[in-house]
């Protein structure tokens, strides 16, 4: 049986006990496992050892992370076994966690209940993971290891990525309107530079329903940064397009002062953040896509632009997330530099198709089924291509970082590797526009 479990201790067991150097891990739970009398907020003792199914652990991390980061600590643990599982207390859980939890539960259920064929269930769950993250659905182990080794394990934590597709929904039409305007000459002169932009009042909206699915999905380092990143952005548009402060502080958005604020905010509230993998992955990656993937971009200009910019995004992230996975779980995904390009379009269409099921399947059952009609085949097709990859061989590769340093002269070849590609492919282009 697999569930949620928030971890609030952990004591390393005797290295020389007939455990073998196991954690021995006290945690709230969520909605229990069916058939297990364990209730949300019940605290549970349980004796077994933490580690990413199918890979190795660095053994002189796990303790450090876990204990630094015990407070915001959530997992997905396996129990073989219930007799390991032994209940030894309660404690309140805060009314907001349980209406969200609740929510989240009855979001799906609507799945569950909606997705047809003969996998509907596991595919409910798997649709669940994408749209609101391993905790609100959590999948077989067999499963998860899949995407791990394949390197898309992170379409199924929610992160930038549902983020940045939330507020499109409201950017796009807000920006569609304002081209409208401005080609039927209803906008002022001053408003004809660059690209068109949502209205603040579009702006506005994006920022709540951002804030609102942050708190629905219960939050973490890649929604927070993500979603501090989105209020900071639309804040400076809106007020780009206010006169008065427009004509005084011409506001630009600088990506890297973005990053730099939703970390800063992030440490501020909790400084053991930094140590904890989700924080770190999260903040390789969008630095992978800020810093590498532009520079990569410019030496595939001889490419279509769509196929040259997802090639870009997809190896500036697995570059820069190499050393990280290396380091906490012992295991590097090589796969992911293809992976990334089928997982992420489907990802993207499922959160689309999925957030609509489930709002539609609220009001009517009947509604969600037939759009889970489709959500059902881009699932089977994101599930067989995540095997077939994950199955191939090379696609992960065991390797252990055993010093940071390894990791510190790696970052900076990378970087300066980045930067001499994209300063010589501008060079080769200027040439070619020569005479």
């Amino acid at each position: 049986m697999v569930f949620p479990l928030v971890l609030r201790s952990v004591r390393v067991a005797d290295k020389d006990s007939p455990v073998g150097g196991c954690l021995q891990v006290y945690a709230a739970v969520g909605p229990g496992p069916p058939g297990h009398d364990l209730h949300q907020g019940d605290v549970v003792r349980l004796l077994g050892r933490l580690t990413v199914p199918g890979a190795p652990t660095n053994p002189r991390e796990i303790p450090l992370s876990l204990s630094l980061a015990h407070r915001g600590f959530c997992g997905m643990v396996h129990v073989p076994d219930p007799g390991l599982l032994h209940r030894i207390g309660h404690e309140m859980v805060p009314w907001h966690v349980r209406a969200t939890d609740a929510a989240r539960t009855r979001v799906i259920t609507v799945l569950r209940q909606s997705m047809p064929g003969a996998y509907g269930p596991i595919y409910a769950d798997l649709l669940g993971s994408i749209l609101f993250g391993l905790k609100a659905a959590p999948l077989p182990p067999a499963l998860v290891d899949i995407f791990r080794r394949c390197g898309t394990i992170h379409i199924l934590v929610v992160s930038g990525t549902q983020i940045s597709l939330l507020f499109t929904v409201v950017w796009l039409p807000g920006a569609l309107a304002a081209l409208y305007r401005r080609r039927r000459g209803l906008v002022p002169a001053e408003a004809l530079r660059g690209p068109p932009q949502p209205d603040p009042g579009a702006l506005a909206l994006g920022v709540a329903l951002t804030a609102a699915y942050a708190v629905f999905v219960g939050g973490g380092s890649p929604v927070w940064r993500a979603g501090i990143g989105a209020v900071l952005a639309a804040a400076a548009l809106g007020l780009s397009q206010m006169r008065a402060v427009a004509e005084q502080h011409p506001l630009e958005i600088d990506k890297y002062t973005l990053i730099a604020v939703a970390a800063f905010v992030l440490l501020l509230q909790r400084p053991t953040e930094l140590f904890n993998p989700g924080f770190q992955l999260s903040f390789a990656a969008v630095l992978g896509l800020a810093y590498l993937a532009p520079r990569i971009a410019t030496v595939l200009r001889g490419l279509p632009r769509w196929l040259g910019l997802s090639l870009a995004a997809s190896t500036g992230v697995q570059l820069a997330v190499l050393p990280v996975q290396a380091w906490h779980f012992g295991q590097v995904s090589l796969m992911g530099f293809a992976g990334n390009l089928v997982a992420v379009p489907l990802a993207a269409a499922l959160l689309a198709l999925g957030l609509t099921a489930c709002a539609l399947g609220l009001a009517w059952l009947p509604a969600a089924k037939v759009i889970n009609y489709a959500n059902a085949s881009l699932l089977g097709w994101l599930v067989h291509a995540t095997a077939l990859m994950a199955e191939m061989p090379g696609a992960s590769v065991t390797y252990r970082l055993a010093s940071p340093w390894p990791a510190v002269f790696y970052f900076a070849a990378v970087a300066a590797a980045a930067r001499w590609a994209g300063r010589w492919a501008q060079a080769a282009e200027d040439r070619s526009m020569l005479p």
